[in-house]
């Protein structure tokens, strides 16, 4: 059963943080309800930015699955239909309005999901939410050393008339550049450059994220390293990578070393988007862990 959970502009959430600014209204929630109990813990989806929930929605039914759990796909701020991230925010501006959004929904215990920026908001929320029972972290860092990494790859990976062209875009912060720019590089995110790809994913988005991109990309990634508190949390995790990643693998098992119990899935032939490459295999996989590890109570 899928169900759709709107934004409630007039339900008020409060920042744990006094210096982060805060978000008044909730998230865009989806949900895909489990008919075959025993049930699973609930496992939220938290995409990467610029796009939204659309793609793991997507990849998540083309693979045709029975999961025994409650699938929740969530918007992060400035991005589908959620409400605008505020320009002076942080990461605990996104993490705070995840969790409170979470709690209207009644889940007092779940295991998240995040890919790529959304797997940097992954470990926030297992560092940080006593309701978050363990995480999987698939295609991301622990901190923004990988920023120069994925920029080289990219660039090696275009051929030189397209480097000219998204040399035009560079520096450019406006909605038109920001996506023409995101359109080109995006199709670098395959293990071999994929334009028509990286157009469908744009094109599927409800919205594109350009204005929270923005934010994110100076104010939220450049400070992020949630190693120190990941070290102190006794919850089962998953670092995923990918040989053929513009995001170098040793940057998820930076991630694995900060992790008291930490598990490592890697994917030779898949880039960064291994749930649209292969979403039947990629979820399997995904699912087989989160049995195991996160099994439904029998």
């Amino acid at each position: 059963m899928i169900k759709f959970l709107r934004p409630h502009p007039q339900q008020e959430q409060k920042s744990h943080n006094n210096e982060s600014a805060f978000i008044t209204s909730l998230l865009n929630l989806v949900k895909i309800e489990s008919d075959s109990p025993p049930k699973g813990l609930p496992l939220l989806f938290i995409h990467t930015t610029p796009l939204d929930h659309i793609y793991l929605y997507q990849s998540i039914l083309s693979a045709n699955l029975t999961w025994r759990r409650d699938l929740w796909f969530i918007d992060l701020p400035g991005h589908g239909k959620s409400p605008p991230l505020p320009k002076n925010a942080n990461l605990m501006t996104i993490c705070d309005a995840i969790k409170a959004t979470v709690e209207t929904q009644r889940l007092n215990e779940y295991v998240v999901y995040g890919h790529g920026f959304g797997g940097m908001i992954a470990q926030c929320l297992v560092a940080t939410d006593n309701h978050c029972q363990g995480g999987i972290f698939a295609n991301t860092a622990a901190d923004a050393r990988y920023r120069k990494q994925m920029a080289w790859r990219i660039r090696d990976k275009m051929p030189t008339t397209l480097r000219s062209v998204m040399d035009q875009y560079r520096g450019k912060l406006d909605d038109k550049s920001l996506r023409a720019r995101f359109t080109l590089g995006l199709a670098a995110y395959f293990p071999e450059v994929d334009h028509e790809r990286a157009k469908q994913i744009m094109d599927a988005a409800q919205s594109i994220g350009t204005e929270a991109y923005t934010i994110i990309g100076h104010r939220i990634i450049p400070h992020f390293d949630m190693r120190d508190k990941l070290l102190v949390v006794k919850k089962t995790c998953l670092v995923v990578v990918g040989e053929k990643d513009i995001i170098p693998k040793e940057n998820g098992l930076l991630i694995l070393n900060a992790l008291s119990d930490g598990h490592l899935m890697e994917f030779d032939n898949y880039g960064h988007f291994p749930m649209l490459e292969n979403p039947e295999e990629y979820w399997r996989k995904i699912k087989e862990w989160l049995d195991t590890y996160h099994a439904p109570q029998q």
